[in-house]
């Protein structure tokens, strides 16, 4: 199985998937499925938004 779950913050490392969204881009998991999941960038389309989890890097959130 993979790291990451969904509500995760990522941020795209590359793009073998082809994914409307690009490198460096960071967003939130909202799906997920065995080999693959959907990133919601803020600002973003709703479609052709799935990276496979080689693509993808954990954000560390800041805590105060």
């Amino acid at each position: 199985m993979t790291e990451f779950k969904v509500g995760d913050k990522v941020r795209l490392i590359s793009n073998n998937s082809d994914s409307i969204n690009r490198v460096g881009n960071v967003g939130i998991i909202t799906e997920l499925t065995e080999v693959d999941c959907r990133i919601q960038v803020e600002g973003g389309f709703d479609y052709a938004n799935w990276s496979s989890f080689g693509d993808l890097e954990l954000v560390e959130i800041e805590t105060k």
